[in-house]
This record gives C-alpha cells, structure tokens and sequence, in this order.
C-alpha cells in the first residue's frame, strides 16, 4: 500500500497524540495537575485558553468534594458545572466550579 499524505499526516497526528497521553501520564502518576510546567503569559486570566488555573475531571472532583463519576455521569445529563472540551479531554476552570457552587447556595433566614 503507497504512503500518501493523508497516511502520513494521520501518523504524525496519532504518533503525536500517543507522546502527550504518555506525558500526562507520567504528571498524573507523579502527583502534578497536567498544566504544571506551561508558562504563564500573563494577560487575561479569565481567558481559558491562557489560564493555568484548569482542573480535568479527577481534580475538579475532589475540589467539589464529589466522585469523578458523578460529574461524568451530569455531563451526560447536561448537568453540574459548565465544562471546556480540549479535544477529547474535559477541563473545569475553577473560577466555574465556584459559580456552580454558589448558585446552589441556599439563604437561610435569620
């Protein structure tokens, strides 16, 4: 079978793809968020695209103090916390996590 572009770039992409599941593995495995070593450039912090401040599913879970299950389970739903998809993988900014919370507080009288 003749390599053709198509091939070749797929490969790359896959190939590519495999090297940033195996780094974030390895941050994983060593207890660092995913995000720990890119740079910060300043700017607008309440952009997500330049916010180190993501948690993936796992963190964000434990920051709401909720099985990661659950929140797999309402984004099924269409429920919970509003979330970023970044290719196949699902980030929370914490900034939305404590909006969600917040507005599920419930005033008690005094």
């Amino acid at each position: 079978m003749p390599h053709t572009a198509s091939s070749t770039s797929a490969k790359k992409r896959s190939t590519l793809a495999r090297q940033i599941d195996t780094a974030l593995t390895v941050k994983k495995s060593a207890g660092q968020p995913f995000y720990a070593d890119l740079p910060d450039h300043g700017g607008d912090q309440s952009d997500p695209r330049r916010s180190t401040d993501l948690l993936d599913t796992e963190e964000a879970a434990a920051y709401l103090r909720l099985p990661a299950e659950t929140l797999e389970t309402w984004r099924c739903r269409r429920r919970g916390p509003s979330y970023l998809k970044a290719g196949h993988r699902v980030l929370y900014r914490r900034a939305d996590l404590d909006h969600w919370l917040e507005r599920g507080r419930v005033e008690m009288p005094a």
